[in-house]
């Protein structure tokens, strides 16, 4: 390899916890999706309505393998670098469908699969949303600890949006700037870190035979002479 490298788009999965048509928190899934591509993200947007799965039951995969909708939502999250949830809190703590869909997408179906391999490894952002003041907070660390488990990089920022009703306007952006702030403020390390992940083949030991490149924001590179 010579000359300046060329280095890749990160690509970022973005997934709401709900599968309500009028989430809030799948409205700022929207939001989210759309200022990552304003940036240039390759972005991946999940809607779980699109993957149904049955209540995971050990009996049920022993018997029949994994669903493939898990199957097809499982091979999304391995192509994503980077992770971005909008998590409904449901009595303090996270939704029956996020931890269904987790429980099933993190189970091996393949020959010699690495573990967690659709979360290992990978940078994880959250945020939510609520019609109440904490904004969902209250159920961040519980996403948090699951996430953390299956080996996921989790983005110390978290951003919690209150008054939900007030929070948006006709076309889905935020209203206020605090609010716009915050997101942000996940959003900035999340991208820096899932651009590393996406081009961590191109980053190797300096040797002898190597020459140091800046590479913008991911730091330095080895570049072969």
């Amino acid at each position: 390899m010579s000359g300046t490298p060329v280095f890749k788009k990160p690509t970022v999965l973005v997934c709401s916890g709900s599968c309500r048509s009028k989430s809030f928190n799948k409205q700022l899934a929207v939001y989210s999706a759309n200022l990552l591509k304003e940036i240039d993200v390759n972005v991946i947007y999940i809607d779980l309505r699109d993957y149904p799965m049955p209540v995971y039951n050990g009996d049920d995969e022993e018997e029949t393998g994994l669903p493939q909708s898990a199957k097809d939502l499982k091979q999304k999250f391995i192509e994503s670098d980077g992770l971005l949830f909008t998590c409904p809190e449901y009595n303090g703590s996270v939704t029956a469908l996020f931890k269904n869909t987790v429980d099933w997408i993190s189970r091996p179906h393949m020959k010699d699969e690495p573990t967690y391999v659709a979360f290992k490894g990978k940078a994880a952002a959250l945020l939510s949303t609520s019609p109440g003041g904490l904004g969902g907070l209250r159920s961040l660390h519980h996403y948090r600890e699951i996430l953390t488990n299956l080996g996921c990089n989790i983005i110390a920022n978290q951003a919690a949006v209150g008054g939900a009703y007030k929070a948006f306007d006709d076309k889905g952006d935020l209203l206020l700037d605090s609010h716009k702030n915050m997101v942000t403020q996940v959003l900035q390390p999340l991208v820096k870190i899932s651009g590393f992940n996406a081009n961590q083949e191109m980053v190797c030991s300096l040797q002898n035979s190597q020459a140091e490149r800046p590479c913008g924001e991911y730091g330095y590179i080895a570049i072969a002479k």
